[in-house]
């Protein structure tokens, strides 16, 4: 005899999938935490500020705007996950210790703000440190061995290896400056086409470059002695080199000299001298012109204009060129011209002259 049994099995239905819960707020760096400041901070359902306290990430963890009085790590100790500020897992830390912290670390660089630095530096005193934390671009508290500031797009190095081209308008290197374009220091300038030098004494000026002593025209070369001028010479044509040195200067009855250009040989009577005489104004009213050893140029602006010789060879060659008004110039004194004692120079032409056995001979003249 067999037994049976009924009964009612029942199943139980499986859970239809529920809503996705909501999503955690997108957390954003907001510095660091200094309690008592008056910073306040505000989180939302989409965004909540993270903050560095004592070296620890916490996050805002209220809906709201909340001031800096409370302890992070305080409030999170004594409350937990209903703090206000909530510690941050310790692998999210060191993710977001990565892009947002102040001086974090990637590899041997530190990031702060705008700038990217090196671990290693100076500091205030000029000795070697690693305080990259004490880095502030307005100090030199801890000077970085290289510093790029992204912002601004600066970069600052302690020895610093470029291969490749340069493109700069401005900037220093060692003592020198770029202005445009121009290599300049305090008494020196470079350009492509020009080199000045500066000094006590005088100038150098090297290069073709158009100024007021050719009309314009180009020059390659001035050496100039201090106080000198350029401006007298009036030819309009290009010129290879020009020499200046100063003016004579009449002081009881001495006069002052130097010379533009000297060319020595191989004695103390040999070689060239070039220099520029000035005429003076005599006791008696005359003008004169005192011609001294080399070859001169002499700039005459009156008339009659004496010439005499003081200490100079056979072979001195003198011009004389008329810088006044006058039709012409009479030259007297120590000048002879066909057995005569005077010669004119006329105007807007210069008159040369040879000194031998203590006269000056007059040749034809010459038009600049």
């Amino acid at each position: 005899m067999g037994y049976s049994k009924t009964g009612v099995i029942t199943y139980k239905k499986k859970p239809e999938k529920g809503e996705p819960g909501p999503k955690g707020p997108f957390v954003y760096p907001a510095g660091i935490y200094v309690q008592g400041s008056d910073t306040q901070y505000t989180a939302t359902a989409l965004t909540a500020p993270m903050v560095v306290f004592e070296n620890q990430m916490y996050i805002l963890n209220v809906v709201g705007t909340v001031g800096s009085q409370l302890n992070p790590r305080d409030d999170y100790a004594a409350n937990g996950s209903k703090a206000t500020w909530v510690l941050m897992p310790q692998y999210k830390a060191a993710y977001y210790e990565i892009f947002f912290a102040e001086f974090a670390k990637l590899g041997s660089a530190i990031f702060s703000g705008d700038y990217m630095l090196s671990q290693h530096g100076m500091d205030a005193q000029g000795r070697e440190s690693t305080d990259f934390e004490k880095f502030n671009p307005a100090t030199n508290d801890f000077t970085p061995n290289i510093m790029i500031d992204w912002l601004r797009g600066k970069m600052k190095g302690k020895n610093v290896e470029i291969e490749g081209e340069i493109n700069a308008t401005k900037g220093k290197i060692a003592d020198f400056k770029i202005i445009e374009h121009w290599l300049q220091s305090s008494n020196m300038g470079l350009s492509g086409s020009q080199l000045t030098f500066d000094a006590p004494y005088g100038n150098v000026y090297i290069g073709s470059h158009p100024d007021m002593s050719t009309g314009g025209a180009a020059k390659l070369g001035s050496f100039c002695l201090k106080d000198t001028q350029l401006d007298g010479l009036r030819s309009t044509n290009p010129v290879g080199l020009v020499c200046a040195g100063l003016f004579d200067e009449r002081k009881t009855n001495e006069i002052k000299r130097s010379y533009g250009l000297w060319v020595r040989g191989c004695s103390s009577f040999g070689g060239i001298v070039l220099r520029e005489v000035q005429e003076f104004q005599g006791s008696d009213g005359n003008y004169y012109a005192e011609i001294v050893r080399g070859c001169s140029l002499v700039r005459s602006w009156h008339t009659p204009l004496y010439l005499y010789g003081h200490g100079i060879d056979n072979g001195h060659v003198v011009m004389v060129i008329n810088e006044s008004n006058e039709v012409h110039i009479d030259l007297r004194g120590e000048v002879v011209v066909n057995g005569n004692r005077s010669t004119k120079v006329f105007k807007q032409s210069c008159k040369m002259l040879v000194y031998m056995d203590k006269r000056f001979y007059a040749a034809s003249d010459h038009q600049t």
